[in-house]
């Protein structure tokens, strides 16, 4: 069952009602008829009959590129904001003038490996990361990030992507000598599999 949270309508969170059997935990994503919601919470009860989760709809299925190269991606809730206060447009750091961000944007996902220097691109916009927190709530991550210029050597804008040149590039190397093979044998062929031009081992 799945009922309107009043307090928080505006927030599109919901509460979702379940038996105890089902096996849901923080973190996991609905389906609900056309909508993708995160499990972001559970009500503590003793000796509930039912179990309540809070429920977020996802808006974007976001994209990144982890520390090992792997394109990752997960239906998360992103909300950004231009930052309306009057304040100092520059801010000294580490004895640098830089300026200082006028937008800003938060995530929350199913707990991933996200690094603190990944860039995501939402709706023609980049975006860094700058925090996360994926401990306070077991199985659910919250990143906060702020703006950044879209790169146009690097950033896959279409496809909502930035920084594919850190995509890694896996190869199959095969030997130039011709491999032979007796019909109802058991066939080990010879080759190699390369990353970034570098051989690896993998089990296949």
């Amino acid at each position: 069952i799945i009922l309107t949270n009043k307090d928080k309508e505006h927030q599109k969170i919901m509460f979702l009602n379940v038996a105890n059997d089902i096996p849901i935990v923080v973190g996991d994503i609905v389906n609900w008829e056309t909508e993708k919601w995160i499990i972001f919470q559970k009500e503590k009860k003793v000796n509930g009959t039912y179990q309540t989760f809070l429920i977020l709809q996802c808006n974007y299925l976001m994209k990144w590129i982890d520390s090992k190269g792997h394109l990752r991606q997960s239906w998360s809730h992103f909300t950004s904001s231009l930052d309306s206060k009057v304040k100092e447009n520059f801010r000294t750091w580490n004895s640098l003038i830089t300026p200082q961000p006028n937008k800003y944007a938060e995530i929350i996902m199913p707990k991933n490996e996200v690094a603190r220097d990944t860039s995501f691109i939402v709706e023609d916009e980049a975006w860094s990361v700058v925090e996360y927190d994926h401990s306070s709530v077991p199985g659910v991550m919250y990143i906060s990030l702020t703006e950044e210029k879209i790169n146009l050597i690097y950033d896959d804008v279409e496809n909502c992507i930035a920084d594919t040149d850190k995509l890694a590039k896996y190869e199959i190397v095969v030997p130039t000598e011709k491999q032979n093979f007796i019909v109802g044998s058991i066939v080990s062929p010879v080759f190699t599999i390369t990353k970034n031009g570098i051989p690896i081992e993998i089990e296949y």
